[in-house]
C-alpha cells in the first residue's frame, strides 16, 4: 500500500516536470513563430504572443519561464497594427511585476515613452528615459541601444530639434544594421521622411519614402508597405504643389514635373484606399482620411473635404482618437464655412474646441479664434472678425511670451532633475535602497514632471507656430492696407469714371453749341431741340458733380464758399431751366415770393443745388396737367422756401428712408423714373453744413411739400471752419456785366440764325461785331473778378482795361506743355486739366512730336508709351540723343505699372513716370513742380551770371543825353531781367513815371518802347549766355525772364536770325575752356 502511494506519487510528480517542460518549449516556440510573422503576419504572431500573456499574469508558476522580450515584441507588433489600448495595457500589468521593473526598467522606460509620443506627451517622455542614460549608451546591449537611439530620434522629431532627430536615427539605423534588424530599419525611414516634411524637404522625404517602400516588400511587411503607400502619396502630393506654386506662368497643369508627381500622389491614394480597408489600420486610414480633407481643401473641393472629414470624424469616435476627431471638425468647419453656412461652421469650431482642450493641445487651440475670424470676415462681419482676429493675436503672442519664459524654467528644472537622479543613481550603485523609499521619490519626481509637461509641450511648439504667427501679423498688417486702399480705390474709381463720362459730354456740348450756333432756319423749332439736347448734356454734367460732391461730403473734403446771396434770382434762374420740361408735361408753376427781409449768407451753389434737386423731384412725380406751387416765406430769424406738388406723396413705411443715400422709393421704381437716390441725400448733408433743414411732408389733399429752412444773418456760422467771403460792388457790376453779355450772346446768335440774303449786310456785320466783342469781353471779365477776389495788387481800374492785346501776349507767354497720346480721349481728358494755365500741343504718336518738338520747342512732354510708329521710350531716348531737345522736361503717363516698367521709363530719360488711371490735379501738381524747379535753377544760373559780370559794364550811353536815367533805368532791367513777372508796369513804377512819358522816353533815347527794350535786353543776356555755356536753352530761357520756351526760341530768331542751339563759343573762350 505505502509502495502504491510512493509509485503514485512520483508519477505524478514526473508529469507535472513533463508538462512544465513541454509547457517551457511551447513558450519558446511561439516566440520563434512570432519573430517569423511579426513582418508578413503580424496579428498572427500576436495570437501567439497573447497566449505568452494569458499563461505570464494567470499562472505564477508559469511566469518566470516567459522572457521578457515576448512582452516586448507584443508590445512592439500591438503598436505596429494601431492598438495602443493593449500595448499602454502590457505596459502597465508589467510595471506592477516588481521582479520585471527592477531587472527591465530600462525598457521599459522605452515602452512608457513610446506610449507618452503617442499621446503627444513629449516632456514626460522625455523625462521617462533621463534615469537610464548610461544604460542606454554605453552599447553592451545593442538592442536597448538601438530601440533607445530610434525612441529618442522620435521624440526629437516631435520637439523641432531635428539635427539631434538625425543624429539619432543615423545611431539606430547603424545599430538595426549591424543587428539586421529589418522592423527597426523601416521604422526609422518611416521617421526620416516626418523630419524631411517638418522641414519642408520634400524631394528628400520621397527618396526616403522610396527607401521604406523598398524595405517592406523585401521582407513583405503589409502594415509598413501602408504606412510607405502614405508617405508616398503624401510627398508626391507636395512636390507637385510646390511645382505649381514656383511656375510664375501659372501654366503648371502642363509641365511635366507636375503632372508626374500630381499623378503618382493619385495612384498611390487609391492604393492607400484598399489596403486600409484589408488590413483595418486605424492609424494609417485616419492619417490618410486626414491628408485626403487637406488636399481637398488645398485643390478648392469643398465638397470632398467635407466627405472626407465626415469620415475621419466618425472612424475617430468609434476609435476614440480625439485629436484626430478635432482636427477633423476643423476642416470639416472651414469646408461649410466657404459653402457659406457660417452659422454651422462656427457651432462645429465650437465643438472642435473643446475637443482641442481635452487634448490640451494649446497650439490647436489657437486655430479656432483664427477661423472664425475668416469665417465672420467672410459673412460681412468686419467687426466681429477684426475681434477674433485681435483674440488670435493676442493668444498667439502670449502662448509664444510664456512659452519662450518658461523654456527658460523649464530647462533649469530639468538640469536639476537631472543631477538629482544622477545622485540617486550613485547612491544606488553604493547601496541598496529600501523598495518603499525608492517608490516615494519616483513619485516625487513624477508629480513634478506632471507640474512641467505644459511647460514643456508649449516651448516645443515654439518654433513651429512663431513662422504661423509671423504670417498671421503679415496678414493683418496686408489687411489693413487692403482697407485703405478701398478707399483709395473707391475715391479714384468716382475720379475716373467722373473724367470718362465728362470728357465725352465735352465733346457732346462742344458739337451741340457749334450746331446750335451756325444753324441757318426760319424756324426755331430745330433750334429748341439742340437746345433741350443741350440741356440735358449739361444736367448730365450736373448729376456728375453731384457724385464728386456725396464723395466730397463723406470724405469732409467739400468747400465751403459762404457769401451773401440773393435767393429770389437763385430761384428764378432755376426756374427758367425747368420751363422746357414743365412745356412738355404741360404743369403750371404757382409762385408765391415775396421779398426777403435780412440777409442771407449761403454758398450759392450749395443752395442752387438743393432747391434745384426738391423742384427736380417735384417735376418728376408730378402727373400732367397739374400744378406746381413755390412759396417763400420771411419768418424772423430763418427763409422757408417751399416747393409743393400734386404726386403720389410718400409712403408712411418709407418716411423715414427718403433722406438714406441709394433710396428710391417704391413710386419712383414702380413708374421707371430716372434717378440714382443720392438727391436728397445730398440736399440734407449741404443742408447741414449751412445749419439748415430740409423735410418732405405729405399734403392734407395730395402730393408732397418739400421745405428748406435757412437761418439769417451769418452768426450761426463757425468762423473757424467756414470763411465768409464779403461781395464788394465791383463783383455786383462784373457780374452783371457779365448778365448782359449773356444777354447779348443768346440773342445775337438767335438774330444771325434769322439774317438771310434780303437783310442788310451792314447789320449783319455789326451784329457779327458785338457778338465777337462779347465772346472776347466775357473771359476778359471773368480773368477780372479773379484778380479782384484773390487780392491783386493792381488797380480797379489797371484790371478793368486789359486789352485784347495784352490777353494775347499772356497767352503767347504761357509755357507750352506738348501731349502726346494715340487716344484722342486721353488727350482732350489732358487739355482740360492744363490749358487754364498753359499752352497746349498734341500729337498722335512719337513720330510727329519728334517733328513738333524741334520746330516748337516745348516746355515740358507728356507721352504715353504704348504708341505706333514710334513709342514713349523711343521717343524718349531720340530727344535725349538729339542736343537741341535734350533739355526738354519729359512725363511718361501710361497703363504700365509695374516697378520694372517704372525703372525702364526712367532709366530711358523720363523726369517722372505717372501710372494710369492717374489724378488731374496730382498731374497738375507735377508739372508745376517741374516747371517751377526749372525757373528756381534758371533764376539761380542767371544770378551766377551776374555776378561774374558784375565788373563789365552794362549800361550803354545813348547819345549822351539823360546819363543818369538812362543808368537808373538800365540798372533797374538788369536787377529784375530773370523775373518773368517784370513788365512795363513794374518799370514805369520803378522810374517813378507815368507809362506814356516812359514810351516817350525810350523812343527818344533807344528807338523803340519799353516792352521791346526789356525783350532786347533778355535776349541780349541769353545770347552771352549760350557763348559761355552757362546752362541748357530751356534753362537760359528761364534765367532771362521768359515764361515759355518756344516763345523764347521764336524772339530769338527773329533778333539774331538763328535759332539759340546755334550759337557757337567765342574763339578765346573756346580756348580758354580747353586750356
Amino acid at each position: 500500500m505505502g509502495r502504491n502511494w510512493i509509485s503514485k506519487f512520483y508519477c505524478l510528480l514526473f508529469g507535472v516536470l513533463t508538462i512544465q517542460l513541454a509547457s517551457a518549449e511551447t513558450v519558446q516556440e511561439r516566440f520563434e513563430m512570432a519573430e517569423e510573422k511579426q513582418l508578413a503576419d503580424p496579428r498572427g504572431a500576436i495570437r501567439l504572443l497573447e497566449k505568452n500573456e494569458n499563461a505570464f499574469f494567470n499562472d505564477e508558476r508559469e511566469s518566470a519561464s516567459v522572457p521578457f522580450k515576448h512582452f516586448f515584441l507584443l508590445f512592439q507588433l500591438y503598436i505596429k497594427i494601431d492598438q495602443y489600448d493593449q500595448a499602454q495595457a502590457i505596459y502597465e500589468k508589467l510595471n506592477t511585476k516588481t521582479d520585471f521593473h527592477n531587472t527591465h526598467a530600462a525598457w521599459l522606460a522605452l515602452m512608457g515613452t513610446q506610449i507618452e509620443l503617442h499621446q503627444n506627451k513629449t516632456m514626460a517622455s522625455d523625462e521617462l528615459m533621463t534615469p537610464y542614460l548610461n544604460d542606454y549608451t554605453c552599447l553592451e546591449d545593442q538592442a536597448l541601444s538601438m530601440w533607445y537611439y530610434y525612441v529618442l530620434g522620435s521624440l526629437q522629431a516631435r520637439s523641432n530639434e531635428y539635427a539631434g532627430a538625425f543624429s539619432s536615427l543615423s545611431k539606430a539605423d547603424e545599430l538595426a544594421t549591424q543587428l539586421n534588424n529589418k522592423n527597426v530599419k523601416i521604422q526609422i525611414q518611416d521617421q526620416l521622411v516626418i523630419l524631411y516634411y517638418e522641414q519642408h524637404r520634400y524631394d528628400k522625404g520621397l527618396d526616403a519614402s522610396q527607401v521604406m517602400m523598398d524595405l517592406v516588400e523585401e521582407v513583405g511587411d503589409e502594415y509598413g508597405r501602408l504606412r510607405a503607400l502614405v508617405n508616398l502619396m503624401n510627398m508626391n502630393y507636395l512636390l507637385a504643389v510646390e511645382v505649381a506654386e514656383s511656375n510664375p506662368a501659372m501654366n503648371h497643369e502642363k509641365d511635366p514635373e507636375y503632372l508626374k508627381h500630381f499623378n503618382a500622389s493619385v495612384t498611390y491614394k487609391e492604393q492607400v484606399l484598399k489596403m486600409v480597408d484589408r488590413l483595418d489600420s486605424i492609424n494609417a486610414k485616419i492619417r490618410a482620411l486626414i491628408f485626403l480633407q487637406n488636399q481637398q481643401l488645398a485643390q478648392d473641393d469643398i465638397d470632398g473635404t467635407i466627405k472626407y472629414a465626415k469620415q475621419t470624424i466618425e472612424l475617430a469616435e468609434q476609435n476614440g482618437r480625439i485629436y484626430e476627431r478635432a482636427i477633423s471638425l476643423n476642416n470639416l468647419a472651414i469646408g461649410l464655412m466657404f459653402k457659406g453656412e457660417y452659422e454651422e461652421s462656427r457651432k462645429i469650431l465650437k465643438e472642435a474646441e473643446e475637443y482641442y482642450k481635452q487634448t490640451d493641445n494649446k497650439r490647436s487651440l489657437l486655430w479656432i479664434p483664427e477661423d472664425l475670424s475668416k469665417s465672420y470676415e467672410l459673412e460681412g462681419d468686419y467687426k466681429t472678425a477684426l475681434d477674433y482676429y485681435k483674440k488670435y493675436n493676442t493668444n498667439a503672442h502670449l502662448f509664444y511670451q510664456n512659452a519662450n519664459r518658461e523654456k527658460v524654467i523649464e530647462l533649469q528644472t530639468k538640469f536639476e532633475t537631472q543631477k538629482k537622479n544622477q545622485e540617486i543613481e550613485n547612491l544606488n550603485h553604493q547601496a541598496a535602497l529600501d523598495a518603499k523609499q525608492l517608490e516615494k521619490e519616483r513619485m516625487g519626481r513624477w508629480l513634478l514632471i506632471v507640474c512641467l509637461v505644459a511647460v514643456f509641450l508649449i516651448s516645443m511648439t515654439l518654433f513651429v507656430k512663431r513662422n504661423k504667427l509671423n504670417a498671421l501679423l503679415r496678414k493683418q498688417r496686408a489687411l489693413t492696407e487692403e482697407v485703405a486702399e478701398m478707399g483709395k480705390a473707391k475715391q479714384r474709381f468716382f475720379v475716373n469714371i467722373s473724367h470718362e463720362f465728362r470728357t465725352a459730354l465735352t465733346l457732346s456740348v462742344g458739337a451741340l453749341r457749334e450746331l446750335s450756333q451756325v444753324l441757318n432756319t426760319e424756324h426755331d423749332q430745330s433750334r429748341s431741340t439742340f437746345e433741350v439736347a443741350l440741356n440735358n448734356n449739361l444736367h448730365m454734367i450736373s448729376l456728375l458733380n453731384e457724385v464728386m460732391m456725396m464723395e466730397r461730403l463723406e470724405n469732409n473734403q467739400m468747400p465751403v464758399n459762404v457769401m451773401k446771396i440773393e435767393p429770389v434770382k437763385i430761384i428764378e434762374s432755376v426756374m427758367e431751366r425747368f420751363e422746357s420740361l414743365l412745356s412738355n408735361k404741360n404743369i403750371s408753376l404757382n409762385c408765391a415770393i415775396e421779398d426777403v427781409d435780412g440777409e442771407i449768407y449761403f454758398d450759392p451753389s450749395h443752395f442752387e443745388k438743393s432747391f434745384c434737386n426738391l423742384l427736380s423731384n417735384a417735376v418728376k412725380f408730378s402727373p400732367k396737367n397739374s400744378e406746381i406751387k413755390i412759396e417763400l416765406i420771411n419768418q424772423s430769424n430763418r427763409l422757408i422756401v417751399n416747393v409743393i406738388d400734386n404726386g403720389p406723396g410718400i409712403a408712411d413705411s418709407e418716411k423715414g428712408l427718403v433722406f438714406k443715400r441709394f433710396f428710391q422709393g417704391s413710386e419712383s421704381m414702380n413708374k421707371a423714373q430716372p434717378g440714382a437716390g443720392i438727391g436728397l441725400s445730398m440736399v440734407k448733408e449741404l443742408m447741414m453744413l449751412h445749419h439748415g433743414e430740409v423735410n418732405l411732408i405729405n399734403n392734407e389733399a395730395a402730393g408732397c411739400t418739400g421745405t428748406l429752412t435757412i437761418m439769417k444773418g451769418k452768426s450761426h456760422y463757425d468762423k473757424d471752419s467756414i470763411v465768409i467771403r464779403e461781395v464788394d460792388n465791383s463783383n455786383e457790376q462784373s457780374d452783371s456785366i457779365n448778365v448782359e453779355l449773356d444777354r447779348i450772346m443768346r440773342t445775337g446768335a438767335s438774330q444771325l440764325n434769322h439774317f438771310g440774303n434780303d437783310k442788310n449786310p451792314a447789320d449783319k456785320e455789326e451784329l457779327v461785331d458785338s457778338l465777337n466783342q462779347a465772346i472776347i469781353a466775357k473771359p476778359m471779365i471773368a480773368e477780372s473778378n479773379d484778380l479782384i477776389e484773390s487780392g491783386s495788387g493792381q488797380s480797379q481800374t489797371g484790371r478793368a482795361n486789359i486789352d485784347s492785346k495784352d490777353k494775347a501776349h499772356d497767352n503767347e507767354q504761357r509755357p507750352v506743355i506738348m501731349l502726346v497720346d494715340d487716344n484722342i480721349g486721353i488727350r482732350h481728358l489732358l487739355r482740360s486739366a492744363l490749358q487754364q494755365d498753359y499752352h497746349i500741343v498734341e500729337a498722335e504718336n512719337g513720330k510727329e512730336a519728334l517733328v513738333l518738338a524741334r520746330s516748337l520747342q516745348p516746355d515740358l512732354i507728356i507721352s504715353d508709351i504704348l504708341m505706333p510708329e514710334l513709342n514713349g521710350l523711343e521717343l524718349t531716348q531720340k530727344l535725349r540723343e538729339c542736343p537741341e531737345l535734350a533739355h526738354l522736361s519729359i512725363i511718361l503717363l501710361t497703363a504700365l505699372g509695374e516697378l520694372n516698367d517704372t525703372v525702364k521709363g526712367l532709366n530711358s530719360g523720363a523726369d517722372d513716370y505717372i501710372v494710369k488711371p492717374f489724378d488731374s490735379e496730382e498731374l497738375v501738381a507735377r508739372v508745376r513742380s517741374h516747371l517751377t524747379q526749372k525757373k528756381r535753377l534758371s533764376n539761380s544760373l542767371y544770378k551766377s551770371f551776374v555776378k561774374s559780370h558784375q565788373s563789365q559794364p552794362s549800361i550803354r550811353v545813348v547819345e549822351q543825353q539823360s546819363v543818369k536815367r538812362c543808368k537808373k533805368l538800365e540798372a533797374i532791367i538788369s536787377e529784375n531781367l530773370g523775373q518773368c513777372e517784370f513788365d512795363v508796369e513794374q518799370m514805369y513804377q520803378s522810374m517813378n513815371m507815368t507809362r506814356s512819358t516812359l514810351f516817350r522816353y525810350t523812343n527818344k533815347v533807344y528807338g523803340c518802347s519799353p516792352k521791346n527794350l526789356l525783350k532786347k535786353r533778355r535776349l541780349e543776356a541769353s545770347y552771352e549766355m549760350l557763348q559761355e555755356r552757362q546752362g541748357s536753352v530751356s534753362e537760359i530761357a528761364y534765367a532771362v525772364g521768359f515764361q515759355s520756351l518756344s516763345s523764347f526760341s521764336r524772339a530769338f530768331r527773329e533778333h539774331y536770325q538763328q535759332a539759340p542751339t546755334q550759337i557757337s563759343v567765342p574763339e578765346k573762350m573756346a580756348i580758354a575752356q580747353s586750356s
